[in-house]
């Protein structure tokens, strides 16, 4: 049962990394890049 939960929270952890990172890299495209 523990070992269910730390590995769901790493999940969540991992897909909170991807989606930052994604968004992070969006913001950066908006600034560097002239519309």
């Amino acid at each position: 049962m523990i070992s269910i939960v730390l590995n769901w929270n790493n999940f969540v952890d991992k897909i909170r990394f991807a989606y930052h990172t994604k968004s992070n890299l969006d913001f950066c495209r908006k600034l560097c890049v002239p519309p």
